[in-house]
């Protein structure tokens, strides 16, 4: 049996097509109860209380409240969060405290005491753009996700990074049309995937003059060693970023009459490195 303290109703909304601040308690305990279906639990309780107001509640009474669940149910077994609350979160912090007072209440009421066990949450060296890298590189031809692929990502970085699994810098940057976000002759760092937009893929070759090689969109990825190329936001431009280091406050790059040597030299770093993880735009891959 699967027990939870609220239903989530003060958590952030990523869909504003799956719900609103007046309906996402419901959702969201529709959601559990999915998920709990999913794994084959059969019982599932949410209680009263409102989410992000635990720490301030009665102490007492909650605990009260948890040790008549345990008796009630009998279990052999009680997993919660650790003193640490997980990754810090106050309602997290408070329900470990109740639930281990509780099952020391329970065993105080003459019941055999349930084991208890904390959830730990380990920190991870996981590289996510790395891991996605490698697979980019196993398919046969380049990848272009769905939209709903490019959302799924984000929310995966976004809470495995808040979680402490991979250590993978997250973040979401916006680029107006006509900005470069990688410049041809760059080793790139950071792994892109475009959330919205449309990018340009443009090569520069000896005389200076620039041709489109590709056009990139929602779901496709570019960065992260990427073959020496231009890549331009073409039209207002959301990528979510992935890189091993906090981005530096600031960058700064070669100024924009590059020389050709510069230029050579890029494309010869990026052409030993870069082909093993990315595949470059074709003509006609827009």
């Amino acid at each position: 049996m699967v027990v939870s303290a609220t239903r989530g109703q003060a958590g952030q909304i990523r869909d504003a097509a799956v719900g609103n601040r007046r309906t996402i308690a419901a959702v969201r305990e529709g959601e559990l109860r999915l998920a709990c279906e999913r794994l084959g639990v059969t019982r599932v309780r949410c209680l009263d209380h409102v989410d992000g107001t635990l720490a301030d509640a009665r102490f007492p009474a909650l605990v009260d409240e948890v040790a008549e669940i345990i008796c009630e149910l009998r279990p052999d077994a009680v997993v919660t969060f650790g003193p640490d609350g997980g990754y810090g979160h106050p309602d997290h912090v408070t329900i470990s405290a109740v639930t281990t007072a509780a099952c020391r209440l329970a065993d105080g009421a003459g019941h055999r005491p349930p084991r208890l066990h904390y959830r730990h949450f380990p920190s991870g060296d996981l590289l996510m753009m790395e891991r996605l890298a490698a697979w980019l590189t196993s398919q046969p031809d380049r990848f272009a996700g769905t939209p709903a692929f490019a959302h799924a990502l984000l929310l995966l970085a976004e809470a495995a990074g808040t979680m402490g699994h991979i250590r993978d810098h997250v973040q979401v940057r916006w680029y107006p049309p006509g900005s470069y976000v990688v410049e041809q002759g760059e080793v790139s760092a950071e792994l892109f995937l475009i959330l919205s937009g449309k990018a340009d893929v443009r090569e520069e070759s000896d005389d200076g003059s620039l041709e489109r090689s590709g056009r990139l969109g929602v779901g496709e990825f570019f960065g992260y060693r990427h073959p020496s190329a231009d890549v331009v936001a073409a039209s207002s431009l959301t990528c979510l970023v992935l890189s091993p280091a906090p981005p530096a406050k600031f960058a700064g790059r070669c100024p924009a009459g590059r020389t050709r040597e510069r230029v050579r030299r890029g494309r010869e770093r990026a052409g030993r490195c870069g082909r093993r993880h990315l595949r470059r735009v074709r003509p006609g891959d827009a």
